[in-house]
């Protein structure tokens, strides 16, 4: 079993290390990397290892950035000395997450829950598959992450060199154009001013992501979230209307503006009208 430790932190490192000796003697640290800059080569120059522990703030800036720049389709163990708050949202977007200063009992149940993942590709497997040498290598699919994480409860955005949680409850919609995806967010009951209250209008926020819509559908909550077209993910909450186009189509309106209008294909109206309904 491959292992890759990403940490800028020498003491941190070895503490990781000490901890996998113990609780998984069969794994092989074949890289200990320290920056974005070299964990961006490291990747783009070798096969994947089986997993990856990554500190969240590294010397040279957020190891978001190395997601951002090459695919990372194996399971990641985020190790991070962020709040609790915060901590919530890192664990949707990964196998799991070690708070700092790791305990064993943490590491161990981080390790057994990748284990559960491994076995779980393929029930032929035996309970040795991890453990042994002889163990044919299996990545994860996004499909297979997506089944073992749930739907997204939130999803990280950055706004310089803040990482902010979004809660799925706030998303509105996400929107992709020329390649670029932007998420908008209505803002928490408790944010918006008396003013915006009385007059019923919503409070948003927009961010850009480096996420394909497809990535973004496929963890969102099917009962809330709708893939409207090729431009536009909807959220339930924020549909104010919708009616018959002259072609078949379906105009949909928002209780917020929009980039440009939303219509729902004539193929679709149908599964739209049956996901509005149920």
């Amino acid at each position: 079993m491959k292992v890759v430790i990403i940490e800028d932190e020498a003491a941190a490192r070895s503490h990781i290390e000490r901890l996998l000796r113990d609780i998984l003697p069969e794994a092989e640290i074949v890289a200990r990397i320290e920056s974005v800059e070299e964990s961006v080569y490291w990747f783009q120059h070798h096969p994947m290892p089986d997993l990856i522990f990554m500190d969240i703030q590294l010397a040279d800036g957020s190891s978001f950035l190395i997601l951002d720049s090459v695919t990372i389709d194996v399971p990641v163990i985020f190790t991070t000395a962020y709040d609790q708050y915060a901590l919530r949202a890192f664990e949707l977007n990964s196998i799991d997450y070690l708070l700092k200063p790791i305990t064993a009992e943490a590491m161990a149940k981080a390790v057994e829950k990748y284990k559960r993942w491994h076995l779980s590709l393929s029930p032929a497997l035996s309970e040795h598959a991890v453990t042994s040498s002889d163990a044919k290598e299996i990545h994860p699919s996004p499909a297979n992450l997506s089944a073992l994480q749930g739907p997204l409860k939130c999803i990280l955005v950055t706004r310089g060199d803040k990482v902010i949680p979004v809660q799925a409850s706030e998303i509105a919609y996400l929107y992709n154009t020329a390649g670029h995806t932007t998420l908008t967010a209505t803002a928490p009951a408790a944010c918006k001013t008396q003013s915006a209250v009385k007059d019923q209008t919503e409070v948003y926020q927009t961010y850009a992501l480096n996420k394909s819509l497809d990535a973004l559908a496929a963890r969102l909550d099917p009962a809330q979230f709708i893939r409207a077209n090729r431009q536009f993910i909807l959220a339930r909450h924020v549909i104010s209307s919708f009616a018959s186009w002259g072609d078949g189509r379906l105009r949909v309106r928002l209780t917020l503006p929009t980039p440009e209008p939303i219509f729902i294909s004539k193929n679709k109206a149908a599964d739209f009208r049956a996901w509005m309904e149920g």
